[in-house]
């Protein structure tokens, strides 16, 4: 498949390289052209703008920070929307607002292209190691034909339901790693303020809690295996979730 990829910061470039080495012939557009460096050497064609990617692609992924940005490529001056045939997929994999995504879907719905917003967890070593939970919102046909390129991407790719699904779900992911993050802070504390140390609590559980992710997280500002920073006056949950 001939595929447009916009946004080639620390997760876009790592996904649009799995994609150039599963065969796909890659077209590209960066606002910074050294973000476009690590492409030289691979099948990879660069455009001027979004609408020539968008004139040479059967699909365009874009992973850019957020709600106007994504707006911009899809439906600036010189945006995808310009250059699009009718049929065109768009995959936004940005993290945006949920009713964003769907007015943007609205809008290029009624240029005939279609859209969907697919957000992605995982971080820069899931995009490196192809190994992204995917979760996507639009319709079931349109994710199908391009489920192909989500599995070069991750590990799950999973259809959620309508536009701005994905980013509903993503947003009940962050939901639950914030939840897990205060609670391991608590835990911290709680042991602290109990006399126990928290560095030997937090190897007890590194192994088998269910919120293995949150706990790293926690941990990583908070303790080390020679140094307990939790046991250290002025570490309270304010520092320990911070």
């Amino acid at each position: 498949m001939k595929v447009g990829f916009i946004g080639l910061g620390l997760m876009g470039r790592p996904m649009a390289l799995h994609l150039e080495k599963a065969g796909h012939g890659l077209h590209l557009w960066a606002r910074r052209p050294e973000s476009l460096a690590a492409f030289a050497a691979v099948n990879a064609s660069m455009h001027a703008s979004p609408a020539e990617v968008a004139r040479h692609a059967e699909a365009v992924i874009v992973m850019v920070a957020d709600a106007p940005d994504v707006e911009e490529v899809c439906l600036g001056e010189q945006g995808l929307a310009v250059g699009a045939a009718p049929g065109l997929i768009v995959v936004d994999m940005s993290t945006i607002n949920p009713n964003a995504a769907r007015s943007i879907a609205l809008r290029l719905g009624e240029k005939g292209i279609e859209f969907l917003d697919a957000p992605v967890s995982g971080g820069e070593t899931g995009a490196i190691n192809a190994a992204l939970t995917i979760m996507v919102g639009g319709k079931p046909e349109v994710f199908e034909r391009v489920r192909p390129l989500f599995e070069k991407m991750g590990k799950t790719a999973t259809l959620i339901g309508d536009s701005g699904a994905g980013q509903v779900a993503k947003a009940c992911n962050q939901i639950l790693t914030g939840v897990g993050v205060m609670a391991v802070a608590e835990a911290f504390n709680f042991a602290r303020q109990s006399g126990v140390d928290p560095a030997r609590v937090g190897r007890r559980y590194w192994a088998v809690s269910p919120i293995r992710r949150s706990w790293k997280i926690t941990a990583s500002a908070c303790w080390s295996e020679t140094s307990s920073r939790a046991s250290r006056p002025g570490c309270t949950r304010r520092t320990c979730a911070s």
